[in-house]
């Protein structure tokens, strides 16, 4: 963390392009850590041209209940190599469509936070269905594509088996997903190692409206009907009641939560623990 904006600074000095892939803790790490992460954060921002931040927290939905903590962390690497290799795979693989730096730059340059998402599939559909898991990503929660004024895709498979109706295919989807004006750069890849598998990954850049607290996890408190019908009840204003022509109908929306406050989803869904209650001291702090 106290390193990387240091470097960036460097990397910036030199005239290259600066792109930074960082992780946020989980939330179990404790706020010092992630007040520590967010701060140089906003350092690696200065000088960052891109910044592609994966919200560690997100990544725990996509873990199995047996899953073990050291596949947990080799998924999180994974994920850090997917954004890097989606990027530099552009320019560095052959393929039936080849992107040169000058295009790179243009996504890329000067843009500030962005957003990635990486699908894969294999079968009669994989190109439709690695474009679907690329744009659903868990990583894209919150912030769609369709208000990203650039849009990196890389459709990636073998050579012998990528054909042009899975390229076609592929990147209508996500063009459809896309704003109107966006500046859209494709690369089509040969990458052997794939086998039988089609993966799409998509760096999104310059989305509008996209605030530095919106690449922080934003993670919802998931309640049961019960607890949300008791929640309403408490919020309800206490309005006088008017008499006469004077009395109007008034609608009062509960204060939102600051995400300070909102604490992290179940891991795993369990549809048989409708009796599970927040923590005490969840509650105090609400209020």
């Amino acid at each position: 963390t106290g390193a990387a904006p240091v470097i960036a600074k460097m990397s910036k000095e030199s005239g290259a392009l600066t792109v930074a892939v960082v992780t946020k803790p989980f939330y179990f790490e404790a706020r010092t850590r992630m007040r520590n992460a967010e701060k140089g954060w906003e350092e690696l921002k200065k000088y960052a041209d891109t910044i592609i931040t994966v919200p560690n927290d997100r990544l725990l939905g996509l873990m199995q209940k047996n899953s073990t903590l050291v596949s947990m962390m080799q998924m999180v690497d994974n994920v850090l190599l997917q954004a890097v290799k989606g990027i530099t795979d552009l320019i560095n693989l052959p393929g039936h469509i080849n992107v040169d730096f000058a295009d790179l730059k243009t996504v890329m340059k000067e843009v500030g936070p962005a957003i990635m998402g990486s699908g894969a599939a294999a079968g009669e559909n994989r190109a439709t269905e690695a474009a679907k898991r690329a744009i659903d990503n868990q990583l894209l929660e919150d912030v769609g594509i369709d208000g990203a004024k650039g849009i990196l895709i890389n459709i990636s498979a073998t050579q012998d088996s990528l054909t042009m109706v899975e390229f076609m295919d592929a990147s209508a989807l996500i063009q459809e997903k896309a704003h109107e004006d966006a500046n859209i750069i494709i690369g089509a890849l040969f990458d052997e190692s794939l086998g039988e598998e089609l993966r799409v990954t998509v760096i999104a850049t310059g989305i509008a409206g996209m605030e530095e607290t919106e690449t922080i996890p934003h993670i919802e408190v998931t309640r049961n009907r019960r607890q949300e019908e008791e929640l309403a009840r408490h919020q309800e204003p206490k309005v006088p009641r008017e008499s006469g022509e004077n009395r109007t109908e008034r609608n009062a929306s509960p204060n939102p939560v600051p995400r300070s406050r909102i604490m992290p989803p179940p891991i795993f869904d369990d549809h048989e623990s409708d009796d599970w209650e927040e923590p005490a001291y969840i509650r105090k702090k609400a209020n």
